[in-house]
């Protein structure tokens, strides 16, 4: 078995590009992410592609990490104050189950994070 480098750093992690991605593409219908990405992003890249029509998200769960990195780094980057989505992304970034009601919130159905062998059998 090969053994990959996955990097824990947020400034070597690809998660803004991955919310870039889907605020860019108005019509993105489904996004697998394999790699490892903070569960603010997750929620992120769902309010954000919830509003540009994702229909399908698959995340791994042995890749998320419980954090929130965006008040340190992003929003301060861009000068954005939006208090809402602040208090949001803290209230529901600390926990696995809070992640998966507040994504299964804004996609209006049942979502959760797939194990390693659910995440093999996902026909594209």
């Amino acid at each position: 078995m090969c053994r990959v480098y996955i990097p824990r750093s947020f400034l070597e992690r690809a998660d803004t590009a991955y919310i870039g991605l889907v605020k860019t593409f108005r019509y993105l219908h489904t996004l697998a992410i394999k790699e490892r990405i903070s569960t603010a992003t997750c929620l992120l890249i769902a309010y954000y592609g919830t509003r540009n029509n994702l229909k399908n998200f698959y995340l791994r769960r042995n890749c998320v990490i419980l954090r929130n990195e965006y008040r340190r780094y992003i929003f301060n980057e861009t000068g954005d104050d939006n208090k809402h989505i602040h208090i949001w992304l803290e209230k529901h970034c600390r926990q696995y189950n809070h992640v998966e009601d507040a994504v299964s919130i804004l996609f209006e159905r049942q979502w959760k994070m797939l194990t390693d062998w659910e995440y093999n059998q996902i026909r594209v």
